[in-house]
Parts: C-alpha cells; sequence; structure tokens
C-alpha cells in the first residue's frame, strides 16, 4: 500500500469527520465556564488537545480490537493489511499522549489524566462489556470539564458545567449503546434512546427565562435526533451505523442548544460545522 493509501487509512481511524463535534464540545465547555475571548491562546491549545485525545482514542481502538476485527471486520484497515497493528498502536499511543499533555498545560493535570485513563480503559474492555458505555460516556462529560477547568474564572465546577457535562454523559451513552448493537448478538433494545432527550431539559434548566434562540436551537436538535432515528427503520443492514452518524453529528446542535443564550453569536459558526460534518461524513465513516 503507497503512502496515500495509509494516510486515508489513519484519517479513517481516526474518524476525522467527528472532530467538528469535538470543536462544539471544547467550544460550549469554555464559553458556559466563563472562559476569556481574550485567552485565544488557550483556547486554541485546548481544541488542539481535544482533537488529538480523540483520534488518538479512536486508533487504539481498532488496535485493542485487530482480533476481534480479524474475524468480524476483515475489511477494516488492520485485518486488510493496509495498516501494520505496530503501526497503528505507535500512533494511537503518540497522539492521546499529546493531547493529553496539550490539555494537562492549559487545564486540570488531574482531569486530563483521568479523560486519557477512560479512554484506555474503554478500548480496552468495550468488547466484553456492556457497561463500557457508561465509561465512553464519561470521556465526552471529562472534556467538557477539562476544559471548563481551563476557562473557570471561580470556584468549579459551575452549574452550566455540570449542565452541560451531564447532557453530553447520557448523550453519548445512548449513541455508544446504538453503535454497540451493531456488532452484538441479541435483540435491539430501543429504551435507552430515550436518553437523547435529556439534553432539552439540562439546556432549558440554563434559560431563565428561555430565549428565542433556545427555542430554535431546541427544534433543530429534537427534529435532527427523530430524522437520525427514523433511519432505524426497515432491514437495511446499515440503518444502525447511518443512525450513528447521524447522531454524532447531532452533538453540534446538542452545544448550539447551551450556546444559544450565553453565546447565540456563534450559533451561524455550529451551523457551519454541522453541514461541514455532513460533508465529512460522506467520504470519511463517522464510525
Amino acid at each position: 500500500m503507497n503512502a496515500a493509501g495509509r494516510t486515508a487509512a489513519f484519517i479513517r481511524l481516526a474518524r476525522v469527520s467527528n472532530l467538528p463535534s469535538v470543536w462544539t464540545n471544547t467550544l460550549a465547555a469554555w464559553i458556559l465556564a466563563g472562559g476569556k475571548g481574550g485567552d485565544s491562546a488557550s483556547l486554541w491549545i485546548l481544541l488542539c488537545g481535544g482533537s488529538l485525545v480523540y483520534s488518538g482514542g479512536t486508533v487504539l481502538n481498532d488496535a485493542f480490537d485487530v482480533e476481534f476485527d480479524r474475524l468480524h471486520r476483515p475489511e477494516r484497515p488492520i485485518p486488510a493489511g493496509v495498516l501494520s497493528t505496530r503501526a497503528v498502536w505507535i500512533a494511537g499511543l503518540l497522539a492521546l499522549a499529546t493531547g493529553s499533555a496539550l490539555l494537562a498545560w492549559r487545564a486540570s493535570p488531574g482531569l486530563a489524566a483521568a479523560l486519557a485513563a477512560a479512554i484506555l480503559l474503554y478500548d480496552a474492555i468495550h468488547k466484553r462489556w456492556i457497561g463500557a458505555v457508561w465509561i465512553m460516556a464519561a470521556c465526552r462529560a471529562l472534556l467538557a470539564c477539562v476544559v471548563a477547568s481551563a476557562a473557570a474564572p471561580g470556584p468549579f465546577p459551575g452549574a452550566a458545567t455540570l449542565l452541560h457535562a451531564g447532557a453530553l454523559f447520557v448523550h453519548t451513552a445512548a449513541i455508544t449503546y446504538t453503535a454497540r448493537s451493531e456488532s452484538s448478538p441479541g435483540p435491539f433494545r430501543r429504551w435507552p434512546l430515550l436518553l437523547l432527550m435529556a439534553p432539552l431539559p439540562a439546556a432549558f434548566a440554563l434559560q431563565t427565562p428561555p430565549e428565542p434562540w433556545f427555542w430554535i436551537a431546541a427544534a433543530a436538535l429534537l427534529g435532527w435526533t427523530i430524522a437520525a432515528l427514523a433511519r432505524l427503520r426497515g432491514s437495511n443492514p446499515d440503518r444502525i451505523g447511518r443512525c450513528v452518524a447521524a447522531l454524532l453529528a447531532g452533538f453540534i446542535l446538542l452545544d448550539s442548544l447551551f450556546l444559544s443564550q450565553s453565546a447565540p453569536s456563534l450559533l451561524p459558526a455550529a451551523a457551519a460545522l454541522f453541514g461541514f460534518t455532513l460533508v465529512l461524513q460522506r467520504s470519511i465513516p463517522a464510525t
């Protein structure tokens, strides 16, 4: 395989199409915790660190799952012979370590270390324990807490940070459960999908009273979630993957909901990132 093919494979493993959702997670956490616009250097470092940590975790996911993929997903880059197991381990660990160092530089080192540990633990056990969905949920919530620890001007964590992190936690758990069912035996239980509605009351608690932008953002998130879940209908073997990809893009709408009152001027940028994610997903799989 030539260099271009290997690069494309790493881009696929890094789930680059999901990075805009990491950026809005970071931006929302920064704003909600009181981050100052003048400290743009810290924000950029946190964005880079969060991106590297996320991509490092997804790359390592394939390194940990190599034996499973040889049996069930032979088209994945390692079993297909596009990338060596050693190269994937090195790239994943390097990205995770570098991203963690960047986060620890500007935020809480303890929280940054906890995030890295949660990512490694999830990658190591997620195929063997269904409860690992909660560990993955903790990863998104911890990222928000890491960023907030860098931005918070006063006692940490604040109510806004806790509500945002909590919404990310339950939303991620529902998405991860849905994604897990794609490769797990047994019936697909739909009740965890109710967790996808949790961000609405969580964000509502911050709106006193709700501004018009809140209702627009809430309608966008609710409508997109319903449209994503509609992809589960039928017998198409790709239906779960298509649903999960849409729900992952929905993270940007979730963050927009939390930004709708505190920073409505950022909503056009969030909308652009949402569209950018959908474009990226056409060529780079989200899962």
